[in-house]
């Protein structure tokens, strides 16, 4: 008798099991188109998207390779399958400029779209053409470029690696890493991270709540933080090949041991230092409700 009992148990429980990964199960289909764009006299890449992921790179050649990857996401099969041409997608030659694009779209407004509809763009363009990439509700890859990139960005991630040239970013609710790069570079950031590192060159960056880390190489000549509500942490070879101005309104700075003492205090709870080391490199942090933090390798045993 217990022996039934127990089989009828495991039945049910199997069954419950199938079940369940029965409502789980999500079909992807996909359908994906490639296109090799000769340069010529183009200069630009443009691409204008959202719910995209888009990953370039720089090669050597002379031409743009694209991969457009259509992705549709749903319990039936059939449903993704038909969802797909909901998808538009373009590309399009305008004057020095290659444009890529995708919307969501249904010309009968009463047509349900049932599936998670998104867009991979990948490319291999050539090191120095122009990227313009603006995306909605996705993530940003750039690396091995050397000329002009410009990102706008909301609800995503970017990474960066191996550029040099000239950035352009601005990110909303989006996290930016980057790693190597030997750039000048002008970033807004609003409610997103941001994290730089092996960085030579000049920066300029507004911050509004987020966390910034920076790691200096000796190449880095500039940079220059106005932020907001935002912890500044800057990481430098050495501390003395610099030229400070660090303030912070209800926060605290902190700095190598050796030069703590000189923070300023005032009565309204601002924070500040200025120490020039040498007169050709620039570090200036502005913030508020938050830390500055800068740490270094190495100090060089000087008189104050």
């Amino acid at each position: 008798m217990m022996s039934r009992i127990l089989g009828i148990l495991m039945l049910i429980l199997l069954s419950c099991t199938m079940l369940f990964s029965q409502q789980k199960l999500v079909h992807v289909v996909t359908k994906t188109i490639e296109r090799e764009l000769k340069q010529d006299e183009v200069k630009k890449m443009k691409i204008n998207s959202e719910k995209a992921d888009i990953n370039v790179v720089g090669w050597s050649g002379n031409s743009v390779k694209l991969t457009i990857k259509l992705v549709a996401k749903n319990k039936s099969k059939e449903d993704a399958e038909s969802d797909l041409q909901f998808i538009k997608y373009q590309i399009t030659k305008k004057e020095d400029a290659y444009i890529v694009s995708n919307v969501f779209y249904s010309k009968d407004n009463r047509t349900a779209i049932s599936s998670d509809l998104s867009v991979v763009y990948e490319l291999k363009v050539p090191k120095t053409m122009g990227i313009y990439i603006t995306n909605m509700y996705g993530g940003v890859s750039v690396a091995h470029l050397s000329g002009y990139l410009d990102v706008q960005l909301k609800f995503g991630q970017i990474e960066l690696g191996d550029l040099s040239g000239e950035l352009k970013i601005n990110t909303y609710y989006g996290d930016l890493m980057a790693r190597n790069l030997k750039v000048k570079m002008r970033c807004v950031s609003e409610k997103s991270n941001v994290e730089l590192s092996g960085i030579e060159g000049a920066y300029y960056l507004e911050a509004n709540f987020g966390t910034l880390s920076f790691q200096g190489k000796e190449g880095l000549t500039f940079l220059q933080v106005e932020a907001k509500n935002s912890e500044v942490s800057l990481n430098l070879d050495s501390f003395e090949e610099y030229r400070y101005d660090l303030s912070t309104l209800y926060g605290n700075i902190k700095i190598p041991e050796r030069y703590q003492e000189e923070v300023k205090k005032s009565i309204s709870q601002k924070r500040s230092f200025n120490q020039t080391f040498r007169s050709d490199r620039d570090i200036l942090i502005h913030t508020t409700f938050n830390d500055i933090k800068i740490s270094s390798i190495k100090t060089i045993s000087s008189s104050k």
